[in-house]
């Protein structure tokens, strides 16, 4: 879609004004988008490297945002030992920082004969995850972190003995 420069401000100061406006009333703010740029022009589609999905298809692209929030917010819908939300969003919002964002791996390129730790470890210092929060990357150490896991039977979660 083509924008003219004025058109581009505009969608530019109603994004700054609504991110304010979200954050004086919210505990924490989660913009995500399936666009990897937003403020000077609609930036290339987010890219998985084993899911293939249509950009311009808006229940291929709901589908995943709906599967990384639901994902996200997994800790404190468990029925037992739950999260409170309220400890989530004030672990995401430390420091008085009222925005976060939110990376996924979908799907999580695991072997059945792996475990997570081990899959992990063998990362290194590359990311495995993709943004879902337009103009963040993934960074080695954020502030703070949370992982969650689905479709891994427990014994793939640790480590295998004698490693």
């Amino acid at each position: 879609m083509i924008m003219t420069p004025r058109e581009r401000s505009c969608r530019i100061i109603n994004s700054a004004l609504g991110l304010q406006a979200c954050t004086r009333y919210n505990s924490l703010h989660l913009p995500l988008s399936m666009a990897s740029t937003l403020w000077r022009s609609i930036g290339p589609p987010v890219t998985f490297p084993y899911l293939h999905y249509q950009a311009s298809l808006d229940y291929h692209t709901s589908a995943i945002l709906a599967t990384a929030l639901d994902t996200f917010t997994m800790p404190y819908r468990k029925v037992e030992n739950p999260f409170k939300i309220c400890d989530i969003a004030s672990a995401f919002g430390c420091f008085g920082r009222k925005v976060t964002a939110l990376n996924a791996s979908v799907p999580l390129p695991i072997s059945h004969h792996t475990s997570f730790a081990d899959y992990l470890l063998a990362l290194e210092s590359r990311d495995p995850w993709t943004s879902l929060t337009p103009h963040v990357k993934c960074v080695n150490s954020p502030t703070f972190q949370s992982c969650v896991v689905r479709g891994l039977p427990t014994n793939h979660m640790t480590r295998k003995a004698g490693f």
